[in-house]
């Protein structure tokens, strides 16, 4: 089958690095096309070998870009608005659909799949969508519900991972009987039984120092001046243990964190391709996330799957996707006025330190826990899905 998957661009981020994964699996026995709306942000190396069996696709092009951008400029000028570029992307990205004889477009951004619905409709190609946060499905965004009922009126099939959000979004926004629709966990690689130290790794950290640590978007919603304060107060109670917290994420709000930062115990080590093996090195791992739109955090499919435990908020999908056998593979935290408090995730830090079998027992439990998001049982999922329309 030729699937194409539109993203809005390749960054380092849960989402691209989920549809990159999905794409290589995918890729095993498909033909498998990635196009990328805005490639000059992307952070990932598309020509390295793990993703030869994937077409990355795109209008980048360096002469007819300078070309494209100055017509675009002077009609913005003229006008004090320009869609010019966009036409030009929506002519390309309906070019290759023809080309590559698309079968199956699934979009991943609402950004772009206003765009790639009606191109996709209008060629007869079967359009799906992967609900993401960016419809703003855990707020009332009834300013926005005319621009997602457009992008739903063009739908054939919608993929959520969160039932709390696709309840909501189906409440306010209208969807024909002819939508087909379906629940599918992200998935993930089998891990490597060959984890090695990042070269990042502070040398000053010890086999039997205990290391929280997190890995996170570069915003302040996913808790890191949470994490921080807590972390502070533990450390400060408990001066004789050997504690560690190591920041996994970059952005210019995390540098000015930084370098506001006093306790050498705390590093942050900036963005990183290589988050598995960080979290490999962590003891217990942390997640204090309030994002508005959280769905299922990429950062705890890769916990869970380390067999790490995990203190996190109790929000959304999160309990859910920690619980096994009715048993949690950490610990949760309660969300107040919206957001958590670090004194109680300070308590839950130290509820590890004065029951440190625990964080044996909730590894254990992690790892079971992590058998949800297999990404061959997921792309297999994905495939079936597909083939409804065909």
């Amino acid at each position: 089958m030729n699937i194409l998957i539109s993203v809005q661009n390749l960054n380092m981020g849960g989402p691209s690095r989920f549809v990159l994964r999905l794409a290589k699996e995918l890729g095993k026995e498909n033909n498998i096309f990635i196009y990328d709306f805005y490639p000059y942000l992307n952070e990932i190396n598309i020509d390295s070998a793990e993703y030869k069996n994937i077409h990355f696709l795109s209008v980048k092009n360096n002469w007819t870009d300078h070309i494209n951008w100055k017509i675009n400029s002077i009609i913005q000028k003229i006008n004090g608005k320009s869609r010019y570029w966009e036409r030009v992307m929506k002519n390309h990205f309906d070019k290759c659909l023809l080309k590559y004889n698309i079968q199956i477009v699934l979009s991943t951004v609402k950004n772009i799949d206003y765009i790639v619905g009606p191109i996709a409709r209008k060629r007869n190609i079967p359009f799906i969508v992967r609900l993401n946060s960016d419809y703003g499905i855990n707020n009332n965004y009834s300013r926005e519900d005319k621009s997602t009922q457009e992008i739903v009126n063009n739908l054939n099939g919608i993929i959520y991972t969160a039932d709390f959000h696709f309840k909501n979004l189906k409440k306010r926004i209208k969807f024909s009987g002819d939508v087909k629709e379906t629940k599918i966990m992200n998935g993930i690689e089998s891990p490597s039984k060959n984890y090695h130290k990042p070269k990042k790794f502070p040398s000053s950290i010890e086999e039997d120092c205990i290391v929280f640590g997190m890995v996170a978007r570069g915003i302040k919603e996913k808790g890191w001046e949470v994490t921080i304060n807590a972390f502070q107060k533990l450390s400060e109670k408990y001066e004789s243990e050997k504690l560690y917290l190591i920041l996994v994420g970059g952005s210019d709000y995390v540098e000015n964190i930084r370098l506001k930062n006093i306790n050498k115990y705390i590093h942050f080590v900036g963005k990183t391709n290589d988050s598995m093996n960080w979290i490999n090195q962590f003891d217990v791992c942390l997640l204090p996330t309030y994002f508005k739109n959280e769905s299922t955090p990429n950062s705890l499919i890769e916990y869970l799957t380390c067999g790490k435990p995990v203190i996190s908020t109790n929000y959304v999908e999160i309990p859910n996707m920690m619980e096994f056998d009715n048993k949690i593979a950490g610990r949760l935290i309660n969300l107040k006025n919206g957001k958590p408090i670090s004194n109680d995730l300070f308590l839950e830090m130290e509820y590890y330190l004065k029951n440190k079998t625990k964080i044996i027992d909730h590894g254990r439990l992690a790892k079971s826990a992590s058998k949800k998001f297999n990404i061959k049982v997921c792309s297999q999922l994905y495939l079936d899905f597909f083939l409804k329309f065909n």
